[in-house]
């Protein structure tokens, strides 16, 4: 049986007077700068009367599906949330009350929300269960004849008969609304499953929500659109969670929302920065918040319900409340194997964007995950690993990043803490890390070690502890930076990294431009020849092009074999004898560079006859070497 609806009509009288229509129309009717707003109104209803269903049934099967048709004449909505109660009439007839203001959860507010379909109808009905009723003047409920619904539907009836907007202009801005509802319009919707919409001989539009739960409060939401025969599309988000109260008691949640890219290298897809990101309050609100991802909560909506109040206190706590759930989403998405260079890209890094009239709200967002990334290992380093902010170090190159381990680097930086390299993914030259990359140079002031550092960090000490290998792929690196080498006063040209064939380090040249290294000659390493597993690839070239050569003849025995013997040379004396066998290689070695193809001092290495002392050095030495070996090789 319906209710008494004369008797809602008398005390709304009292209440309001009988000038509430004229009041009414100037004022409710424009409160939205979007006349259409109500559509978002009614989705409300629909969502707050399908989760109070549930409530009452949990174990009652019921489409989660609303739909709008629209007439040319009329729109009607249909939903299947719990059929109106007194409660439910006595709040759609109110201006300032609500049937869900003691629920947090519930989203539609009857008393001033539903207000706005007056901007198009000056006799909205509603059919829902035993109750069939017209509302005139904003306030006072009429019965009317029941019109056609299935069992447990609720029938929103709206005929176009406003005094001011034509039935032809109606029509054309709910149609626009209803085009541009898109999926996403159910991204924050837990009970509405379905919206279908259509406008009679002129289009249509069906979005899909389907939703599972990742972990505790972490959820994979897919959307499916398809509209005037087009094929679908689907859009896939990661919805985290975080329980709000409000002086003690539960206010509801807010939620963050990831936008998902399917990725061949990760089959649970890559988290991708959402470039329109307006704040929501299950429906967007036209505040952007350049997060880089979606918001939704609790917040104190102004009258006009598409923008929040910014100043109001409860509102601020929510977003403190956001930044919070922002950094406990990072750690899920590392649990998750989704923490990727690109979600990290989806993070609020440009602090200028936080320092507007606007955009100062969501500051406490920004400075939450700033601190987050600069203490705790969030950050993708060099393999799998993560790395904070403090610890970590910027890297141009993957081929210098490996040349270094931790240990390595932590010495090479004689750094107190152990440092670790971050990903060399994230570079200033890569259009989307560049902004990652100014972050965390600017704002959490991490340290970007590239090739020009290195002569600040060799020293002998390092480099004598390294491998042949490491020695290998240092040459590689240096290859692709002549800078530090090639030019005389090139910085690592008096650094001890060439590594030689007795393990010693020595830098390549001395400060005088004077050789302290050199390339072996047929295949022997004699004393500074450089160690041969490095003569070979990039190594190799890298040695010929610094300007390494192999050792003169003159060079050689001066510089090798003669400080190893005693010669008879008048007033002098050189070395000892060695012993036996190596005196037999050293004087083959030496007939060999002494045999007359070589020119030792512009003459013959045979001549043994002078009259001038300079010559002697030059080739009487020889001579008498050869001599001194025989008298040892026959004792």
């Amino acid at each position: 049986m319906p209710f008494d609806y004369e008797q809602i009509a008398r005390e709304n009288y009292v209440e309001y007077g009988k000038g509430v229509g004229r009041l009414g129309r100037t004022f409710l009717s424009d409160l939205y700068s979007d006349p259409a707003h109500f559509v978002y109104e009614l989705l409300q209803n629909a969502e707050d009367a399908l989760k109070e269903r549930d409530s009452l049934a949990t174990r009652v099967v019921f489409p989660r599906a609303a739909k709008f048709v629209l007439f040319d004449d009329r729109l009607e909505f249909r939903h299947f949330g719990i059929p109106f109660a007194e409660k439910h009439i006595r709040a759609i007839c109110d201006i300032a009350r609500s049937s869900k203001q003691d629920n947090p959860n519930a989203i539609g507010h009857f008393g001033i929300g539903f207000k706005s379909v007056y901007g198009f109808s000056q006799r909205p009905e509603v059919h829902s269960g035993n109750e069939s009723f017209a509302i005139e003047k904003f306030v006072r409920p009429i019965e009317v004849e029941k019109r056609a619904t299935t069992d447990g539907e609720t029938l929103f009836y709206l005929p176009f008969n406003h005094l001011d907007v034509t039935a032809s202009e109606c029509h054309r801005v709910i149609s626009d609304r209803l085009r541009s509802l898109g999926s996403s319009t159910l991204l924050f919707l837990s009970q509405l499953k379905e919206i279908d919409w259509r406008v009679d001989g002129g289009g249509s539009g069906r979005y899909v929500r389907t939703s599972k739960e990742d972990t505790a409060d972490v959820n994979r939401v897919s959307l499916v659109g398809e509209e005037n025969d087009n094929p679908a599309e689907r859009e896939e988000w990661l919805l985290f969670s975080r329980a709000v109260e409000g002086n003690g008691t539960s206010s509801g949640k807010v939620q963050i929302a990831y936008r998902l890219q399917q990725d061949k290298q990760n089959r649970r897809g890559q988290i991708q920065r959402t470039k329109d990101s307006p704040l929501c309050v299950y429906f967007a609100t036209d505040l952007q918040t350049n997060l880089g991802f979606l918001v939704q909560g609790p917040f104190r909506l102004t009258p006009s319900r598409d923008n929040i109040k910014k100043e109001d206190k409860w509102n601020k706590s929510l977003v403190k409340e956001v930044g919070k759930l922002a950094v406990e989403s990072l750690s899920k998405l590392k649990k998750l194997g989704l923490l990727s260079v690109s979600a990290l890209d989806a993070m609020p890094l440009e602090r200028e964007d936080f320092e507007t009239d606007t955009g100062k709200l969501f500051l406490p967002v920004f400075d939450a995950v700033l601190q987050a990334l600069k203490k705790q290992p969030l950050i993708p380093g060099l393999g799998k690993i993560f790395v904070s902010g403090s610890s970590g170090v910027l890297v141009r190159g993957r081929e210098l990043a490996s040349l270094f381990n931790s240990e390595q680097l932590t010495t090479l930086l004689r750094s107190d803490e152990r440092r670790e390299w971050i990903s060399p993914d994230i570079t200033a030259d890569k259009k989307i890390t560049k902004r990652l990359h100014t972050f965390l140079r600017g704002e959490v002031d991490v340290y970007e070690f590239d090739a020009d550092d290195l002569p600040r960090g060799l020293d002998e000490d390092f480099l004598k502890t390294q491998s042949v290998a490491w020695h290998s792929r240092l040459y590689k690196v240096l290859l692709k930076n002549p800078s530090l080498w090639s030019d005389d006063d090139g910085a690592l040209r008096n650094v001890e990294i060439i590594r030689l064939a007795d393990g010693s380090n020595v830098a390549p040249f001395g400060y005088g431009g004077e050789a302290n290294a050199f390339l072996p000659a047929d295949g022997e390493c004699g004393p500074k020849t450089v160690h041969p597993h490095l003569l070979k690839g990039d190594a190799r070239t890298f040695l010929r092009k610094l300007g390494l050569r192999p050792r003169d003849s003159v060079a050689e025995i001066i510089g090798d074999i003669l400080p190893q013997f005693t010669i008879s040379i008048p007033g002098r004396s050189y070395g000892v004898f060695p012993s036996l066998s190596s005196a037999k290689q050293q004087k083959g070695k030496f007939l060999r560079l002494v045999k007359p193809q070589n020119n030792l001092g512009g003459r013959s290495s045979q001549s043994c006859e002078t009259s001038d002392h300079s010559e002697t050095m030059k080739t009487e030495v020889p001579c008498r070497l050869t001599l001194t070996l025989d008298h040892f090789l026959q004792r």
